[in-house]
């Protein structure tokens, strides 16, 4: 979503609404947009409302919760029709598949599939990690510590939104020797040994960083 400043057009922030689950108590993890396209070409408008360089800032709402561990598998729950709902939805089959359909008259409640939400409100680039959040596209991951989400402890977030900005338009791309063979960077150790920062190194918030390679 773009947020526009009612009495200055020029003033925005773009909020992404970002849910996700649980792993235990203590992680969760999200994707937090794409790190091609109009990340990299600011003046862009290509995938993005707004060009990426247009924005004064951009927040991430995160929700996380609980899935609801069914006692029985969900392919033996019953299925009812809600008769109040036919005249609007027509009539539906009976039965479906092995299952029967049992007509009811009305709903009073129904079983939620998900559980103890969670909500919090961070600057996209406070909770980013250095790895990608999905191994087939381009996105940025954040963090998995749910302490830390919420309290904005990314790995950028004592180096500053202008490494998080390079390091990602870099990810991928960018090459270094090391130990005499060429790689690709995609640690933030790496990054900052390429830039020549290694003095930035204590300013990384290692836990949740990849692991640095001695």
């Amino acid at each position: 979503m773009t947020f526009v400043h009612k009495q200055n057009d020029a003033i925005k922030f773009a909020l992404d609404l970002k849910t996700t689950f649980r792993r235990n108590n203590k992680t969760a993890g999200f994707t937090l947009g794409s790190h091609g396209a109009y990340f990299k070409e600011r003046d862009k408008d290509k995938n993005i409302q707004f060009p990426y360089n247009q924005y004064t800032g951009h927040y991430c709402l995160g929700i996380i919760y609980t899935r609801t561990d069914f006692e029985e598998d969900l392919a033996e729950t019953e299925i009812y029709k809600v008769n109040d709902l036919e005249e609007q939805y027509g009539d539906v089959p009976d039965p479906i598949g092995e299952r029967q359909v049992t007509p009811i008259d009305n709903l009073r409640s129904i079983t939620s599939v998900i559980k103890d939400f969670d909500f919090f409100a961070a600057a996209k680039w406070k909770i980013s990690s250095d790895s990608q959040g999905s191994g087939n596209t381009a996105n940025i991951g954040s963090i998995n510590d749910i302490d830390d989400l919420k309290a904005g402890n990314g790995v950028f977030s004592k180096l500053g939104e202008s490494w998080f900005d390079e390091y990602w338009m870099n990810y991928g791309i960018a090459t270094m020797i090391k130990d005499g063979e060429t790689v690709i960077i995609t640690n933030i150790w790496d990054f900052l040994e390429f830039k020549g920062r290694t003095d930035l190194f204590e300013s990384v918030v290692a836990k949740g960083a990849k692991r640095r390679k001695k």
